[in-house]
């Protein structure tokens, strides 16, 4: 266990100081040198007691913020562990979707990327392809899947996650 620097000095100067007066005392006796001594002595002490008491609160604060992070690392990966298995779920039924309105995989692609937002230039980028491509790909995903367009389709999978509890 780490003790405070300022703790060991005072502690020093506590053992120095009841040393001096015990060999002042045995020599001249009782004065206004030993007597000052013990006030030397006596603010050693309390200063000792005061910076171990303040140290020893902080301890007990960081074992507590310790436990508490810990705590809260545990919720933290707890929480992650069921989003990502709800992720994965959701994950399975959009895939199954896709399947059943039979799309290509290209098809599915261009799906998911307008499901996540992305508009058909950013589509064409992220697939390295032509914005005609991507659009006339949207065209057939609308027609298998008989939407209107994008915001059907993303309707069409986020619409239950997203009403209100108990509707």
């Amino acid at each position: 266990m780490e003790k405070p620097f300022i703790v060991i000095v005072l502690l020093i100067v506590a053992v120095l100081s009841v040393w001096d007066i015990a060999s002042d005392w045995s020599t001249t006796g009782f004065g206004l040198h030993i007597a000052l001594e013990a006030l030397l002595l006596i603010g050693a002490g309390t200063g000792m007691a005061l910076v171990l008491r303040q140290w020893l609160r902080l301890r007990r604060k960081t074992t507590e913020l310790q436990q508490d992070l810990t705590r809260v690392s545990q919720l933290n990966e707890q929480y992650r562990l069921e989003a990502r298995q709800f992720a994965e779920g959701l994950q399975g039924s959009i895939d199954r979707q896709m399947d059943r309105w039979k799309l290509s995989e290209a098809e599915k692609q261009v799906a998911y990327l307008l499901i996540k937002g992305f508009s058909t230039k950013e589509v064409a980028e992220l697939r390295n392809t032509s914005e005609k491509t991507v659009r006339q790909q949207c065209t057939q995903i609308y027609r298998k899947a008989n939407l209107e367009g994008r915001a059907d389709l993303a309707a069409f999978f986020l619409e239950d996650l997203l009403s209100p509890p108990g509707q």
